[in-house]
């Protein structure tokens, strides 16, 4: 199994450099990508986070590490279908900004239904939920918490309007 490798990114998101996994420079950052999949009742599909792997257990979205010389999209795509076994398109930007050693960019896509194959190595069940239970996962400690929740749903509320 080959090493993973990131493409380093100064402050601008700028690249300088790339670095195997967990090796960012400190004052560096690398490009992480996170999908959310809705469908057209407005539920978005979440995945539970397999056993061995940090915050086990709990319920989260597609997304993950874009590797060394791929755009951020792409990452976005491969690490869904790597995830959930489902190809995506329409990838829309909703934001992006700096966590720890990440440059974070958050997408939303439109989820047609297709059939779900897990990689249990990363998941072990997948599951569509409304907002409301969204919330309620998050309150209970169920699922990983974004900071950009709140933010999130506004937009997409405001799309609606």
């Amino acid at each position: 199994m080959t090493m993973e490798t990131w493409d380093v990114l100064d402050r601008r998101g700028e690249k300088v450099g790339t670095c195997g996994k967990g090796k960012v420079p400190e004052g560096c950052f690398h490009h992480v990508a996170h999908v959310w999949l809705r469908n057209k009742e407005g539920q978005f599909l979440l995945s539970k986070r397999a056993e061995g792997r940090h915050h086990a257990g709990l319920w989260e979205t597609a997304g993950g590490s874009v590797l060394a010389g791929e755009e951020v999209e792409d990452g976005a795509r491969r690490e869904v279908k790597e995830e959930l076994g489902i190809d995506v398109e329409g990838l829309v930007p909703f934001a992006r900004f700096f966590r720890e050693d990440q440059l974070v960019t958050v997408f939303v896509a439109y989820y047609t239904g297709q059939a779900v194959c897990l990689n249990e190595r990363e998941t072990v069940d997948t599951r569509l939920v409304s907002e409301g239970e969204l919330r309620r996962l998050h309150a209970r400690g169920e699922a990983m918490p974004f900071s950009y929740e709140e933010a999130l749903f506004d937009w997409l509320s405001a799309e609606k309007d």
